[in-house]
């Protein structure tokens, strides 16, 4: 475990956002219980914070299954290539499982904070969860988290899959991403 105070991070955006998510009822999975979710109260992006944790892919990620999102984020010195890295082979494998290459991605950039313990992998350990093939990452992966949870943890530090200098992190509980606020003010930007 490694103890981080205040770290601030680059969200990796989600894909499906719209202005509609502040009114919308989010989907809820029999693995987030709704006392989980950030409220108006918590500031700028908790609904962004919401949307990571209610609409997780049907096969999960490295970190989450169906049943319940995280939120996905880099750190460190090349942030903003390993958020870009990151998102851009998810979508890039999004647009090849459904043979549609024309597409037009807007992302926002938010940066956060966390106070909290992080379950470290960033010594190469747990290998299985940090393979760059999602078949042998994504069970193992799961099984971790489901573990951290289970053992009162928080969230998951882990070296990128997509980025060779990258640092990534996972927040497995809501009300740890703290203070999610954009980092320009010019709006989406593009980011595939």
């Amino acid at each position: 475990m490694m103890a981080m105070d205040g770290l601030s991070v680059r969200w990796m955006p989600r894909m499906a956002s719209s202005s509609a998510r502040k009114t919308a009822t989010l989907p809820m999975s029999g693995g987030l219980n709704p006392v989980e979710l950030l409220t108006e109260a918590n500031g700028y992006g908790w609904t962004y914070v919401n949307e990571a944790f209610c609409c997780a892919r049907t096969t999960g990620n490295r970190f989450n299954g169906p049943d319940r999102g995280a939120w996905y984020a880099s750190y460190g010195k090349a942030a903003v290539e390993t958020s870009q890295a990151e998102v851009a082979w998810h979508l890039t494998s999004e647009l090849e499982a459904t043979g549609v290459f024309e597409n037009v991605t807007a992302c926002r950039e938010l940066l956060s904070g966390f106070t909290t313990r992080f379950h470290d992998l960033s010594r190469g350990t747990e290998e299985g969860a940090l393979s760059s093939d999602p078949a042998v990452a994504y069970p193992a992966g799961q099984s971790l988290a489901r573990d951290v949870l289970a053992s009162g943890g928080n969230a998951i530090l882990y070296p990128s899959a997509r980025y060779k200098k990258g640092q990534c992190l996972v927040a497995l509980r809501p009300h740890l991403v703290q203070k999610a606020y954009p980092l320009s003010t010019g709006g989406p930007t593009s980011c595939a």
